[in-house]
C-alpha cells in the first residue's frame, strides 16, 4: 500500500493521548542491588589506611610483549583507581568458586591487581592473559596488534560487569534484570553516573526528560573546538538548542510540532569521572593532534541537575589522579605509543612507559596532549537510588500496559489508513512515486549516489542521476523509515510477510527492482499502468524482484515469459516458473565511528565498503531492533556482499536518517541519529 507520510502518522497518533512515561516524575530507582552501595565508601576508607601504603609507592612497571602499551597505559590508571584496587584487594571473586568455563575476566583482573600490590616499586612483570587472550575481552581485539586504549578500558570493565550480573542473576541476566538493577554493580558505582536530557515547549512550558546511565563523558576535539576541557563541559551542559524548523519537536501536550529548547545536565555524578578526548576523525584515518587544556582539579557543580537526588552535602569536585597519551608519528591514528602518567597518594606523580616508571613533576603533566583523563571525586558520592518501593512497581507496569495498548491501537489504525489506501489506488489504476507523502510533499533526503564532492554518483549520464535523487521514500508502518525506493503491498488482508515488514525499520527497501521506481528518460523499465491483476500476483511473488532491472538474481525457465530490460512493457511471471539463483555474498570491510557525546546527543556513522558495487540502487539495507539497547543494521548487495552490524545504541526510528554512496571509493556511508 501507499507509504504513510508524518502528517498521516500524527493524524493516527494523535487520535490517542500520550502515556505518561515511567521516569517522568524522577529516575527511577532500581528493582534491586546488585551490589551495596555502601561498600564504596568502604573500600575509600580501606585505601586511605595506613596499610595501603603499597599505593604511596612507585608502581611496578608492566612489560610490553609485542604492541601492549596500549593495555599497560589502561591497567596503570585503572590500577591506582583506589576504589576498583580496594575492592579487588579483598579477593571479591574466588578463582576456585568460578563456574566462568575458560576466561574469566574477573579473576584474570584480580589476579593482576594482587600482583601489582605484591610487586616491587620500580620492578616489572608482564600482564599475562589480559593481552594474551584480548580476544576474550572484545571480539575485534587482536592480539599482536595495537588497539586502542579507551576501548581496552571499557571492554574491560564491561567484562567485569557482566560477570558481576551472572554471578547476581544466572546467565540470562542482561534479558531477566530491569536496566536500572543492571547499574547497580561496583563497576557503576564507581564509575557511572547520569545524564539528564530535557526539552522545554516554548509554547506551553511542557517538560519532557530522559535519563540516560554513564560510564565517562566524551569531550569532542575538532581543529576549530574549544581549547579547554571545561569549556567543552559548558558547551555539552551549559548551552542549549532551539528545535525549529524541519527539526521542530512535538509536544506531547499541544500535539503538535512546536518550537522547542534542548539541553542536558548531569543528574547523578560519578565517584569516578573518566573523560575521553575523542581525537581522532571519521573512519579513525588519521588524528587531531592540537593541545586541549585541561585542569589539575574539576568541579561539576555548574553542570549538574538542579534536584540533582544523590549528591548530599558534599560538592561534586574532583581530583585529576590519571592521564594517557598517545604519542603519534605524523598524525596517524593506527601507529604510535601510549604511555600513562598516574598520581600517586602522597601528591607525586610518576610515568609509565611499559616496564620503565621514572617520577615527574605535575606541570609537565598538565603540558600533555591528554588521550584519557581520570579524575577521582574529593569525597564519596553520600547515597544512590534506594530500591524501588512496591506502588512505584505498581505504576511502571500500569505504564507499561498503557503504552502498549495505546501502540497496538495506533498501529492498527495506521494499517486500516494503509489498506483503504492501497484500495483506492488500485481502483484508480495510478502508481504514486515513492518519498511522496499524501500531502504530496518529500519527506527526507534520499539515499544519494556521490563520487564525494560530485553530485552525480555513477559518472554517468543526467537522467540516472535524476533517478537516484528522486529515489525517496517515507516512514513505513509503525516504526520503519527508509532511504530508498519503496515497495508495494499486496490488496486486502496482510500476508504473512508483510507483518513481518511491518516490525522492520528498512532503508533501502528492494535497491534496483523496486516497481514504484520512476521510470527512465529513455523509456526504459516502465511498468504497465491500472493492470490490477498484475498487481496483486506481482506483490504475492514479491514483484520488487520479478519486475525490476537487468540486474536481478531471478530468471524463469521459460524464455518466453524472461524480462527483458530493454522492453518498455512488463511480462506476467508465473510463481512457479521462477528459480533463484544461489548467490555468493561475502562479508564486506565495515567501519563505526561513534560521534555522540557524553549524553548520547549525536551520530553513529557506519562506512562499508563494496568494491564491484556501481550505485546506491544495488544496495539493500535495513536495521532492526534484538535488544532494547542496541539495533542492527543489514547490509546486503544480492549475490555479491552481506553483513550484519550491530550497532552501539539504538536507532531512534522518529528521526531522519542518511545515506550515501561514493562511486568513485566504492563505498556507502550511513548517518544514524
Amino acid at each position: 500500500g501507499p507509504e504513510m507520510g508524518r502528517e498521516d502518522r500524527d493524524r493516527a497518533s494523535d487520535e490517542e493521548p500520550e502515556v505518561e512515561d515511567v521516569e517522568a516524575d524522577g529516575l527511577l530507582p532500581p528493582l534491586k542491588h546488585v551490589h551495596d552501595y555502601r561498600r564504596v565508601e568502604h573500600e575509600l576508607c580501606a585505601a586511605r589506611r595506613e596499610d595501603a601504603k603499597r599505593l604511596r609507592d612507585l608502581p611496578a612497571g608492566l612489560c610490553n610483549s609485542g604492541n601492549t602499551c596500549f593495555a599497560a597505559s589502561a591497567l596503570q590508571c585503572l590500577y591506582h583507581t583506589r576504589l576498583l584496587t580496594a575492592h579487588f584487594a579483598d579477593e571479591p571473586h574466588p578463582h576456585d568458586s568460578c563456574e566462568t568455563p575458560g576466561f574469566c575476566v574477573t579473576c584474570e583482573y584480580q589476579k593482576h591487581v594482587l600482583k601489582a600490590l605484591d610487586a616491587e616499586p620500580r620492578g616489572s612483570f608482564s600482564i599475562g592473559k589480559l593481552t594474551n587472550a584480548i580476544g576474550s575481552i572484545a571480539k575485534h581485539f587482536v592480539r599482536g596488534r595495537q588497539e586502542d586504549s579507551h576501548e581496552y578500558i571499557r571492554g574491560l570493565l564491561d567484562g567485569i560487569h557482566v560477570q558481576a550480573l551472572k554471578e547476581f542473576a544466572g546467565e540470562k541476566a542482561e534479558k531477566e534484570l530491569d536496566a536500572r538493577t543492571q547499574e547497580t554493580t561496583i563497576v557503576h558505582h564507581i564509575f557511572g553516573g547520569y545524564t539528564c536530557g530535557q526539552v522545554e515547549c516554548i509554547q506551553c512550558g511542557h517538560v519532557s526528560r530522559n535519563y540516560q546511565s554513564m560510564i565517562d563523558i566524551p569531550v569532542e576535539v575538532t581543529a576549530k573546538s574549544s581549547s579547554g576541557i571545561e569549556a567543552s563541559l559548558k558547551s555539552n551542559f551549559l548551552d542549549t538548542e532551539i528545535l525549529d524548523g524541519s527539526n521542530k519537536y512535538k509536544c506531547a501536550r499541544c500535539r503538535a510540532y512546536v518550537r522547542a529548547e534542548k539541553g542536558a545536565k548531569i543528574h547523578v555524578s560519578p565517584n569516578v569521572l573518566v573523560v575521553p578526548l575523542k581525537r581522532y576523525t571519521m573512519g579513525r584515518f588519521s588524528k587531531i593532534t592540537k593541545f586541549v587544556e585541561f585542569p589539575a582539579t574539576l568541579d561539576l557543580t555548574p553542570y549538574m541537575s538542579r534536584d540533582a537526588p544523590y549528591e548530599g552535602k558534599s560538592p561534586p569536585t574532583y581530583t585529576l589522579y590519571g592521564v594517557v597519551v598517545h604519542l603519534d608519528w605524523g598524525g596517524s591514528a593506527h601507529s604510535g605509543h601510549y604511555v600513562s602518567y598516574v598520581r600517586l597518594l602522597d601528591g607525586r606523580w610518576c610515568k609509565c612507559d611499559d616496564g620503565r616508571v621514572e617520577t615527574c613533576d605535575e606541570s609537565a603533566v598538565l603540558k600533555q596532549k591528554a588521550y584519557l583523563l581520570f579524575y577521582e571525586r574529593d569525597a564519596v558520592r553520600p547515597s544512590c537510588a534506594p530500591t524501588r518501593t512496591r506502588s512505584q512497581q505498581l505504576r511502571v507496569e500500569r505504564l507499561v500496559a498503557e503504552r502498549e495498548a495505546r501502540d497496538r491501537r495506533v498501529r492498527a489504525r495506521r494499517e486500516a489508513a494503509k489498506s483503504s489506501g492501497s484500495v483506492s489506488r488500485l481502483s484508480s489504476g495510478t502508481s504514486g512515486t515513492s518519498g511522496v507523502t499524501h500531502s504530496g510533499k518529500v519527506t527526507h533526503a534520499p539515499a544519494r549516489d556521490s563520487d564525494d564532492d560530485d553530485a552525480s554518483s555513477d559518472g554517468g549520464d543526467e537522467s540516472d542521476g535524476s533517478i537516484a535523487r528522486n529515489n525517496r521514500s517515507t516512514y513505513q508502518g509503525a516504526k520503519g523509515r527508509g532511504l530508498g525506493p519503496t515497495s508495494r503491498h499486496s490488496e486486502g488482508a496482510d500476508s504473512d510477510e508483510e507483518c513481518i515488514r511491518r516490525d522492520r525499520r528498512r532503508m533501502f527497501p528492494s535497491g534496483t527492482g523496486s516497481p514504484t521506481r520512476p521510470a527512465a528518460s529513455n523509456g526504459a523499465n516502465e511498468r504497465r499502468e491500472g493492470n490490477g491483476a498484475v498487481d496483486r500476483l506481482a506483490a504475492s511473488v514479491r514483484a520488487s524482484t520479478l519486475l525490476g532491472g537487468p540486474d536481478d538474481k531471478f530468471r524463469t525457465t521459460s524464455s518466453s515469459s524472461s524480462y527483458n530490460s530493454s522492453s518498455s512493457s512488463s511480462s506476467l511471471v508465473h510463481p512457479t516458473s521462477v528459480t533463484r539463483l544461489a548467490p555468493v555474498e561475502r562479508d564486506p570491510r565495515v567501519s563505526i565511528d561513534d560521534r555522540r557525546d557524553g549524553y548520547g546527543r549525536g551520530s553513529i556513522v557506519v562506512e562499508v565498503e563494496l568494491p564491484g558495487v556501481a550505485s546506491a540502487k544495488e544496495v539493500d539495507a535495513e536495521f532492526t531492533d534484538p535488544s532494547p539497547v542496541r539495533s542492527v543494521l543489514h547490509v546486503r548487495v544480492p549475490g555479491k556482499y552481506k553483513a550484519d552490524i550491530r550497532l552501539p545504541a539504538k536507532i531512534d526510528g522518529d528521526k531522519a536518517l542518511g545515506a550515501s554512496f561514493s562511486s568513485r571509493k566504492q563505498r556507502i556511508t550511513f548517518t544514524l541519529p
